[in-house]
């Protein structure tokens, strides 16, 4: 587990401004027991052992993930506790709940939202079947009698495949491709990082739904072009391109469906003044042909390589401080655009879980981007969280005129404090 590529560097990325965490709230019919949930973590974390882990120094140098057998806290607070601290046994996993939710926090470096799933889906399979005295199916869901394979346990950025020897050798030798020049969140919004807020909303899926099938639109897409209008409705002209990422699943494209990693990539859209006045078909055209071709296996492959052979360049600097500054400067290059994840929960097979559950949803520090907006799909309903660090709603409500122009119903919307896991440097 030794400084794994798709890990470590998420980690020397963080700062205590600008933390790499991630908090599921899943909302349940009724309150939560803290012993049947303890149970239910006990159980998991042993099967998800290489979650139970934590970060140590070799030499004052290095950092490496490690096993950690001391058990995951579980505190009754909304608050999180802090992650690689003595409040959370030096785990960077800790569960919270409060009232009828409970709270999953992890080190973003350590999975995405996908990987951190998983360990949810069998904690809540064990959590109910032992607080209702009930059995459930155990499609989809991983039982602690289920063998952990290698391709779930292995980084699969370890085994990457090869680029071709000439493509090898031209990005050896070539720079970073430059990304054209975009405007940034802090040319149009007054950033204050010291003030993080979220705004939280909810529609109805099979709508949503409907109304990317009638434009022949992707749901990731859709979220992103209705932004991209909601962006253009609170500034009047745009000198430059801005910019809309998109979060890309790797597991398919390297093979590796199981991978508990952080696999993730990027796909980014980006949006001039020209097409302010665009019909959604022709938004949708125009953003699918830049998704596809960033979504081709030679164009996912070469980034992968380029990123892991910068960070490993990083990495050989021996020096932690270097390190650290190394990987932060390179953070600092990053155009801060609205970060847009779409997490199918249901695509990811709730099954005999759903009944129980109300909502998920998921937050994190919007500090890299400025913007981040996370939605998840549970019982016929999109969650979305809209989090920022400048004042007021005038995004968050543009797209919510956005949703209501499409036909699709909305509630929720006021903004309120966000509170994310904090971690130790």
């Amino acid at each position: 587990m030794k400084n794994n590529p798709s890990g470590i560097s998420g980690f020397y990325r963080s700062t205590n401004n600008c933390r790499h965490t991630v908090r599921i709230a899943v909302k349940l019919i009724d309150a939560v027991d803290e012993k049947a949930l303890r149970k239910a973590v006990d159980i998991s974390i042993k099967r998800y052992d290489y979650f139970s882990v934590k970060f140590i120094l070799e030499g004052e140098l290095l950092h490496s993930v490690v096993p950690n057998d001391e058990p995951i806290v579980i505190t009754n607070s909304s608050e999180p506790v802090t992650l690689l601290s003595e409040e959370s046994n030096f785990h960077a996993l800790a569960v919270n709940y409060f009232g009828d939710t409970v709270y999953f926090d992890m080190i973003h470096s350590i999975t995405d939202t996908t990987g951190i799933m998983e360990l949810i889906k069998t904690t809540l399979y064990y959590y109910i079947t032992e607080e209702y005295k009930t059995s459930l199916p155990t499609e989809n869901i991983r039982t602690a009698e289920m063998t952990v394979s290698d391709e779930e346990r292995k980084d699969p950025y370890l085994d990457l495949p090869p680029l071709e020897e000439q493509k090898q050798e031209q990005q050896e030798t070539e720079k970073k491709p430059a990304l054209p020049s975009a405007v940034t969140w802090d040319r149009i919004m007054d950033i204050d990082s010291s003030r993080q807020t979220v705004c939280e909303i909810e529609f109805s899926e099979a709508e949503f739904m409907d109304y990317c099938k009638k434009n022949g639109s992707t749901p990731a897409i859709m979220l992103a072009n209705m932004f991209a209008k909601a962006t253009f409705g609170i500034c009047e002209k745009f000198d430059a391109p801005f910019r809309i990422v998109l979060m890309k699943n790797y597991r398919t494209f390297l093979k590796k469906p199981l991978a508990h990693n952080n696999v993730t990539g990027v796909i980014a859209l980006n949006y001039t003044d020209e097409m302010r006045g665009f019909t959604p078909e022709m938004l949708n055209d125009i953003c699918r042909r830049m998704a596809a071709y960033q979504s081709t296996d030679e164009y996912m492959l070469s980034a992968l390589h380029r990123r892991l052979n910068n960070e490993k360049k990083i990495l050989a600097l021996g020096d932690l401080d270097e390190i650290r500054a190394s990987f932060r400067a390179a953070s600092k290059e990053n155009l801060r655009q609205v970060n847009l994840t779409l997490s199918y929960v249901r695509m990811n097979t709730l099954g005999a879980l759903e009944p129980y559950i109300k909502s998920v949803r998921t937050y994190v520090d919007p500090s890299g981007s400025h913007v981040i907006v996370e939605v998840n799909a549970v019982n016929g309903k999109f969650f979305m969280n809209i989090m920022q660090e400048f004042a007021g709603n005038a995004l968050s409500e543009a797209f919510i005129n956005e949703l209501k122009a499409a036909g699709i119903e909305v509630s929720g919307g006021a903004e309120q404090m966000l509170s994310c896991p904090k971690m130790r440097i």
